[in-house]
């Protein structure tokens, strides 16, 4: 009885690291849809000369990006 619950519960740990490894993917690529959305915007709103927009647009690009940064240090 013993073995079998713990080859449970060794089970149950790796069914959680899969998913918290889907997860972690998942969110990465969030993260980048939303620079490049956030980029594209950018673009479109310095083509269109809103300079109100783009400085919007950039700073909240660079919150984003610092954020990030400090996550990964």
């Amino acid at each position: 009885m013993p073995t079998e619950m713990n080859a449970q519960r060794t089970s149950s740990c790796l069914k959680q690291k899969k998913n918290g490894k889907k997860i972690s993917k998942r969110i990465k690529r969030i993260k980048a849809d939303i620079k490049l959305h956030l980029m594209f915007q950018i673009i479109r709103a310095r083509a269109e000369n809103d300079g109100v927009k783009d400085a919007l647009l950039t700073r909240s690009l660079r919150v984003l990006m610092g954020k990030q940064n400090l996550t990964k240090s």
